[in-house]
């Protein structure tokens, strides 16, 4: 099921390789040995000049932010998952007095169904995420990605504080 935030994979400028072709067949055919060779060196070089871009600082700058952004989601989930198994005295009262709702996945309450729902989407998010990151991503998808990622933290850190407050509201 394709994710709205998620961009799709980006594609690669071909059109380079596709106008590179009649000139190394030019090449072979006017030139023959040499021309072979001058063609492999036009499209080694093309196709290096195509995976290995200058942008290098952007693309670790907007790495970082999105590191960032994957950090505020694991921020709030480290958050739910420390408020659900923590032995920690003011966590176990949250969760038992003040808070019960909050850690009942199959309570009917939109708010708290909501964050969960939101939680479980998030996490895969994030797995999805880091396999895209793991290629060679142009700055435009790393983007798009960043504005997707950002989307994604504020709606669950919205979605958490809304869930905590119903649940304070629901309990006894």
């Amino acid at each position: 099921m394709p994710d709205r935030y998620l961009p799709e994979e980006p594609k690669q400028p071909r059109w380079l390789l596709w106008a590179l072709l009649p000139i190394c067949v030019g090449l072979i055919v006017v030139l023959k040995t040499q021309g072979v060779l001058l063609a492999a060196i036009l499209v080694g070089v093309s196709i290096a000049g195509l995976k290995f871009r200058p942008d290098s600082q952007e693309i670790k700058s907007v790495r970082a932010s999105l590191a960032l952004s994957l950090e505020d989601i694991q921020r709030v989930i480290s958050e739910y998952e420390r408020f659900g198994q923590s032995e920690d005295a003011e966590e176990v009262a949250d969760r038992t007095l003040l808070r019960p709702a909050l850690a009942d996945e199959s309570r009917t309450v939109p708010e708290i169904k909501q964050f969960h729902e939101t939680r479980k989407t998030a996490e895969r998010f994030c797995a999805r995420v880091q396999a895209r990151l793991e290629g060679n991503v142009s700055v435009a998808h790393l983007e798009r990605l960043l504005v997707a990622t950002d989307r994604r933290a504020a709606e669950l850190q919205h979605s958490w504080n809304q869930a905590r407050h119903t649940a304070r509201k629901l309990s006894p």
